[in-house]
């Protein structure tokens, strides 16, 4: 971890996004790494999806408490070899689930590119995420409904083509879900009317616009909530 950590404060050539979503009823979740090369030569290395756990109690014959402990590894130990062309990136997706052995609260899922030869500084760039960060919106069926309104981005983000937005309703209402341009101007109307309480997904494809920052707007009778959403082709 603390190499992992000391990769994303260096200069790099590689970013590494992550976004994700979990249920914390089923313990499931899914996590999308974007990984961007702004190098001029392609390069191919290994992606490792890594579950930890801090605060874990070990019981061997030295008893003590650890950090980071490793859980699983996704899809195996080897990763997925990946090759990304010069000022080029890659998205990959995987679906991921919490043991009911582990306290999700201190559950953690770090990402992190290494060389293929893994000698040397094979870290090339890292980001993590805690899973109790992925649960903005956590149950989708169900007796259970939302206690307060949120907004959350269910796919990648940056995006090629189309995001997934999220949103949860405590209660019946009129609602406007609108995407916005740098330059303030409505260029999708997602939803606007009456809504009824639970949780909802809409898409927002951006056939025909430009790359560009947009900002996804909820808005109901007596709260607004926003997200920033990058098009990227």
């Amino acid at each position: 971890m603390a190499d992992i950590r000391a990769r994303t404060r260096a200069p790099s050539r590689f970013t590494i996004r992550l976004n994700g979503w979990y249920n914390r009823s089923t313990r499931l979740g899914r996590l999308q790494a974007w990984v961007k090369n702004e190098g001029t030569s392609s390069y191919t290395g290994v992606l490792q999806r890594v579950i930890v756990e801090d605060s874990t109690w070990w019981s061997g014959t030295y008893q003590y408490y650890q950090n980071q402990a490793m859980r699983k590894m996704y899809p195996n130990a080897s990763g997925v070899t990946l090759t990304i062309p010069a000022g080029d990136s890659v998205l990959k997706d995987t679906t991921f689930s919490i043991s009911a052995s582990w306290r999700q609260d201190s559950c953690m899922i770090v990402v992190f590119l290494q060389n293929t030869q893994a000698q040397g500084d094979t870290i090339q760039q890292g980001a993590q995420a805690r899973v109790k960060a992925m649960t903005a919106i956590e149950e989708e069926a169900g007796e259970v409904y939302p206690q307060n309104i949120s907004l959350a981005l269910k796919s990648a983000n940056p995006f090629s083509r189309f995001v997934d937005i999220g949103y949860a309703l405590p209660m019946d209402t009129k609602v406007t879900l609108k995407v916005y341009n740098s330059s303030g101007q409505v260029v999708r109307t997602l939803v606007d009317g009456q809504a009824p309480h639970g949780y909802h997904t809409a898409r927002f494809d951006g056939a025909g616009l430009p790359n560009g920052v947009y900002l996804v707007m909820l808005r109901d009778r007596e709260s607004l909530l926003t997200r920033k959403v990058t098009l990227l082709r």
